[in-house]
């Protein structure tokens, strides 16, 4: 008896056992997917009531949804008819709706919810919803007054980046009323957002231990035109910070190597509120012109000014080292970034050249003094043999002047060249028997160095053929140089400086007919090529500058 009993209680719990065991597998297995929701959303409840009457002209109106809803849908399917602009703003599943200027008196009016309104899950109402009422005829004669404000007035200790708040007893014009603010301070960069009868005014961080007073003056209107009777003033003084903000990390990484050529952004993250006015302070030698050509806009601030975002227009250049030094900004507090400057560099993928000779490469000069613009681009490019042409035109595409070169690794050696008409025809061909080493490539392996040219060659002008000769000295100055860029604002660094200085005689039957003298100055920048030029020949009075502003590379 006994026994038959054990064997009763072990078999129950070991069936008990194996069905926990067996639940629990079946439940992780195949684990019970939630309910997908396909309810349709609707309108619960609404001021005004649909029909309703003798309605207030100002609102603010609501309209409270059975679930929460996707803001953006809603906000793009709202419409009141008759037309009237307005601001809304969500508290939980209700959508305020306040008018900006005064609806009409005895009027009918529908607040329309579009049948594209939807939820989070992507159901849509299905079928519009209409609040059609009718506005009173009453005349609003009661001036507003401002019932709360945030910061509360006196406060202490308070964050250099809470937002201003001032709730006023009725809807406002916001026109009027945003122009009636004063906050001294002023923080230069405010962003006014309205929440029915509130006004929220987000700004860039006041100062450590600052004083803070904002004033409405009597120029703030409510919708009927009704003055603030008298000016409402609020102090308040924030924090004491002594703590230098410091950049927390950034997008490519700093220091990144192998960084993508097509990245879309550059994003910077600080310790805290960083004071947008102070990044004036970065100066045309803190910069990278070659990384400002990148950027199509102005870097942006996201709300709490912690986040700078800068968006990268264009491809960049293959094998560069882009950089950027944060010199001299600060925190809302005024303290200065940590350490000052706080240095910023990546380096893109691919080899860099001080020349990047490739089909296509192209880059656009204007001359200083002038107005005059042109390009050169590699033309005609045989890889096979390194022959090209470097193509110069005037900024509406005709050809002015072909530079004959052939490509090679560790020399770029100089053919010759032709000038040409207005119509298109040659002017004047020179071709040299030598081909000159016009640029040793990388030029940083010659610094301080020099060789000669020396050669011999044919010239075809007009039909009539002569002799020339070209004697020259190529000079590459000893230490790199920063070159200034007006048109970005921004540094060209480490640069290569060349001097050709050349003499070139022609002559006709061995007698010399013309002579010209010439120096010409290249500035080479990593990875881009000539950024600078100046050419100064014995028979112009003045030397000629041209400067880059654009460019393409493959």
């Amino acid at each position: 008896m006994k026994k038959n009993l054990l064997n009763t209680i072990t078999a129950a719990f070991i069936a008990a056992v194996l069905v926990i065991w067996v639940g629990c597998s079946d439940d992780e297995t195949n684990p019970t997917p939630p309910e997908k929701d396909t309810t349709p959303p609707t309108v619960v409840g609404s001021f005004p009531d649909s029909n309703a009457t003798d309605v207030t002209r100002s609102g603010p109106f609501w309209v409270l949804f059975s679930e929460t809803m996707n803001e953006e849908s809603v906000e793009d399917n709202l419409s009141i008819n008759p037309w009237v602009n307005f601001d809304t703003y969500w508290s939980g599943d209700t959508i305020f709706i306040t008018p900006q200027l005064l609806l009409e008196a005895n009027t009918l009016y529908t607040i329309t919810l579009g049948t594209d309104c939807a939820d989070l899950s992507g159901n849509k109402m299905g079928t519009a919803d209409l609040i059609p009422f009718t506005t009173n005829s009453a005349v609003d004669e009661t001036p507003p007054t401002v019932v709360d404000v945030q910061p509360a007035d006196g406060a202490t200790n308070v964050s250099s980046m809470v937002p201003v708040e001032i709730t006023f007893s009725e809807p406002m014009d916001r026109n009027n009323t945003e122009s009636a603010v004063v906050i001294s301070p002023d923080p230069s960069n405010k962003d006014y957002e309205w929440e029915g009868t509130k006004l929220v005014i987000e700004h860039m961080p006041f100062g450590s231990n600052q004083q803070v007073t904002v004033t409405v003056g009597p120029g703030a209107t409510d919708l009927a035109g009704n003055h603030l009777s008298s000016s409402y003033s609020f102090s308040y003084t924030t924090a004491i910070d002594n703590t230098r903000p410091y950049l927390v990390s950034a997008s490519p990484a700093n220091n990144a190597t192998r960084v993508s050529r097509n990245i879309s952004s550059l994003v910077f993250t600080f310790s805290e509120p960083m004071s947008e006015v102070s990044f004036d302070n970065i100066e045309e030698t803190d910069i990278d012109a070659r990384l400002v050509n990148a950027l199509p806009d102005d870097p942006d601030f996201n709300s709490e000014f912690t986040v700078l975002t800068a968006t990268v227009g264009k491809r960049l250049l293959p094998g560069c080292q882009y950089w950027l030094d944060f010199h001299n900004v600060t925190d809302g507090a005024g303290n200065l970034i940590d350490p000052n400057p706080t240095l910023y560099r990546f380096t893109t993928e691919g080899t860099g050249s001080y020349y990047p000779f490739s089909a296509g490469n192209t880059w656009k000069y204007h001359e200083l003094g002038s107005s005059y613009e042109f390009s050169t681009s590699i033309e005609n490019y045989n890889q096979s043999t390194g022959i090209a042409d470097l193509a110069e035109r005037e900024s509406g595409g005709r050809l002015n002047h072909a530079e004959h070169l052939r490509y090679t690794p560790t020399v770029i050696y100089h053919r010759g060249f032709t000038d040409y008409k207005d119509d298109g025809s040659v002017d004047v061909t020179i071709t040299w028997d030598t081909e000159l080493p016009y640029i040793k490539l990388p030029p940083t392996d010659y610094l301080g160095q020099s060789w000669s040219i020396n050669s011999t060659g044919t010239a075809n002008a007009q039909g009539n053929t002569f002799d020339v000769t070209i004697s020259a000295n190529v000079d590459v100055e000893a230490s790199t140089v920063n070159v200034l860029s007006d048109d970005f604002e921004a540094t060209f660094k480490d640069c290569v400086v060349q001097n050709l200085y050349a003499t070139i005689i022609a002559y006709d039957s061995g007698t010399p007919i013309d002579t010209i003298q010439t120096h010409n100055i290249m500035y080479l920048s990593p990875a881009l090529g000539i950024v600078k030029e100046i050419d100064i020949d014995s028979d112009e009075l003045q030397p000629d500058t041209t400067v880059i502003y654009d460019w393409t590379i493959q």
